[in-house]
């Protein structure tokens, strides 16, 4: 029998989850800047695109950040499920670390199997290279940015 959770799950999910996902420079740009301007505290918001097919594969096209009222401080986020708005369109979450270290704690990859399939942790310095990207269950997430080759094995689509 299945459980209430994969239900749901189905009902607001009831894609194939994406193979990878492919940023914007200007999301990027964004992200890095509101990390920034957050520190020393943590901030989140909530990644817009949609998923296309190229060939076998499904990839995430962020396109768009949502950033919604939240509350923080140096080790976590916080927001009221019922501020959220209407997220359509929402393929996942962004949120910073205000330290080097980029690694889910147990809260982030709650947050991550409720929002969506695609989820980046950005740490200090907060630039491009310090994100990481992973997916519904906390796994790393193969991702790149529009038009543009970070230089360490990950390249545009």
């Amino acid at each position: 029998m299945r459980t209430v959770k994969e239900w749901l799950s189905d009902f607001f999910f009831p894609e194939r989850a994406p193979d990878e996902a492919c940023f914007s420079q200007e999301v990027v740009d964004d992200i890095c800047v509101l990390a920034r301007g957050a520190y020393p505290k943590e901030f989140v918001a909530f990644l817009q695109g949609k998923i296309v097919k190229r060939g076998e594969r499904r990839v995430a096209l962020v396109d768009g950040l949502s950033v919604i009222k939240y509350v923080a401080n140096e080790r976590s986020t916080a927001f009221d499920l019922h501020d959220l708005p209407l997220l359509h369109g929402s393929v996942g979450t962004v949120h910073s670390h205000p330290a080097p270290d980029p690694r889910p704690s147990a809260a982030d990859r709650r947050l991550f199997e409720r929002f969506g399939w695609c989820h980046v942790i950005i740490g200090t310095p907060y630039t491009a290279r310090s994100f990481v990207c992973y997916d519904m269950k906390g796994r790393p997430f193969p991702w790149s940015v529009t038009g543009s080759s970070l230089g360490d094995g990950r390249k545009p689509l």
